[in-house]
């Protein structure tokens, strides 16, 4: 699935990602006045010269769920965006991945993690991702395939900080979005 576009400004960054096809991606990250010759320099300064200058939120607003700086199109957009981005890295690794550590992105075919040494590690600490991006099925499907085949019965040497995090923070947030949604 190709997944056009997303473009995200900050105050001094841009980026961009498109996926090309699986496991090929064409990211740019600039500060716009230092790329002239990149299309998104004239796209930034356009933004900059007819926006309006950004007004700190009211107290009232400090504390709201909305993002003063977007509108609420804007936002949706750029959340769909995310949500297919993540969804076709996520299919890419289930695809050429599946059941190693991690996808390697030159060779579009799984590898080890060697800081914790356990198959899916990737899969695991992205769990929580899924269930945040609102994709209840993949969710689903994500959490069977680490119960049918992780496998915490190794015998190895692992980083106990990466394996913290990725393993048990994985599974704990997992645990978190089942039970609680």
């Amino acid at each position: 699935q190709l997944v056009e576009g997303l473009q995200v400004s900050m105050s001094h960054l841009v980026l961009t990602a498109r996926e090309l096809r699986p496991c090929q991606f064409d990211l740019v990250v600039c500060v716009p006045l230092a790329c002239p010759s990149h299309a998104f320099h004239d796209w930034w300064v356009h933004q900059r010269r007819v926006s309006p200058p950004r007004q700190e939120p009211e107290p009232a607003q400090a504390n709201s769920k909305k993002f003063p700086s977007f509108s609420d199109d804007r936002r949706r957009e750029l959340a769909k965006q995310v949500q297919g981005l993540f969804q076709s890295t996520l299919d890419t690794y289930l695809s050429h991945a599946y059941p190693s550590a991690e996808l390697r992105p030159l060779s579009c075919r799984g590898g080890d993690f060697p800081l914790v040494n356990v198959s899916m590690v990737t899969l695991v600490d992205s769990l929580d991702s899924v269930a945040l991006l609102g994709n209840q099925s993949s969710f689903e499907e994500t959490v069977s395939l680490v119960l049918r085949d992780l496998s915490l019965d190794v015998d190895t040497t692992v980083s106990v900080f990466e394996a913290t995090i990725r393993l048990l923070g994985g599974l704990l947030s997992a645990h978190l979005f089942a039970v609680h949604g």
